[in-house]
C-alpha cells in the first residue's frame, strides 16, 4: 500500500469487521467496511471503475476478472485463480511436507493438487504446509503488476516454461495471466524439478 501511495495511486481497501485497519494518512487512502449493507453493494462500482485489482486467494478475488480488470492475486494456493486476464499476474504459496520446502514439481508429482490443498485437515494430516508470501515477494509482484498495466510487456521464457510445466488440470495453465516472473528467480530452488 505504501508503495502504490508513494507513487501516486489511489488505494480503496475492501475490509470486514475482522480486518484489521490501516492508518495512513493520505488523502489517497480509503477502506469500506463490507459489513454494512450499502458497502456491499458499492464495492462492485468500484472495482467496475478501478485501473488493477489487488487480491489474495479469497474473498472478493473473482470480481476483479468479473468485471475484466488486470488482477494480482497473492497467497494463492490452489489451481483456480482470479487472475485470468493478459494484465493479471500471481504469485503462489511455497509448499513444505514434514517442514521441508518441496519444489512445485514435487506437490504436482505428489498430486498435491489433485484434492489434498481442497482440505487443511487432509493437508496436515498428510504433512503438508503452506507458506504465505512473503512483503518483499509480495512487493516485487507488485512493482512487475504495475509495469504490465501500464506498458505492453511480452510473457518471458521462465514465464511460459513454467506454464508448459503444468498438467492440463491446472485452470492456470490456460489462462492468459502469468506467474510474477520477480517470483520465479526469487524462489528458483521452488521451481526445480
Amino acid at each position: 500500500i505504501k508503495y502504490l501511495l508513494n507513487k501516486g495511486y489511489g488505494v480503496l481497501r475492501i475490509s470486514h469487521s475482522k480486518s484489521k485497519i490501516f492508518l495512513f494518512k493520505n488523502k489517497f487512502y480509503r477502506e469500506i467496511n463490507t459489513d454494512l449493507a450499502i458497502n456491499k453493494k458499492l464495492q462492485y462500482y468500484l472495482i467496475a471503475k478501478c485501473r488493477g485489482f489487488i487480491c489474495n486467494d479469497s474473498g472478493p478475488a473473482s470480481m476483479g476478472p468479473l468485471f475484466s480488470k488486470p488482477v494480482y492475486c497473492t497467497n494463492m494456493h490452489g489451481t483456480i485463480i482470479a487472475a485470468v486476464s493478459k494484465k493479471s499476474l500471481f504469485i503462489i504459496k511455497k509448499i513444505k511436507l514434514k517442514k521441508k520446502l518441496i519444489s512445485y514439481k514435487k506437490a504436482l508429482d505428489l498430486e498435491y493438487f489433485r484434492g489434498p490443498h481442497l482440505c487443511e485437515k487432509y493437508t496436515k494430516k498428510l504433512g503438508f504446509e503452506l507458506v504465505n508470501n512473503n512483503k518483499s515477494e509480495i512487493l516485487k509482484g507488485l512493482k512487475e503488476f504495475v509495469n504490465l498495466i501500464k506498458k505492453k510487456v511480452k510473457q518471458t521464457s521462465r514465464q511460459k516454461k513454467f506454464k508448459e510445466s503444468l498438467p492440463d488440470y491446472i485452470e492456470f495453465k490456460h489462462t492468459q495471466s502469468n506467474i510474477a516472473d520477480s517470483f520465479i528467480t526469487s524462489n528458483s530452488k521452488f521451481f526445480l524439478n
